[in-house]
């Protein structure tokens, strides 16, 4: 997928992740190093970050749903 000026290229992530069994939160994060389309990099490390179960929230999910399209 190509880029375009103005688009929004995601190149950063940061997550808490709060431990069911005590609440302590974990964080994960990443800037990404690739500055010409970060996106390779970005996606596998989210997913690998992200836990499988458990609700997921979002600061601002319209925007963050526009960018993982």
């Amino acid at each position: 997928m190509g880029q375009r000026h103005r688009d929004g290229i995601p190149f950063q992530f940061s997550l808490h992740i709060q431990c069911p069994a005590d609440g302590d939160l974990e964080h994960q994060s990443l800037l990404a190093a690739n500055t010409v389309n970060p996106r390779p990099e970005i996606m596998p490390r989210l997913l690998e970050a992200v836990p499988r179960e458990g609700p997921v929230l979002a600061y601002n999910a319209p925007f963050e749903l526009a960018r993982l399209d």
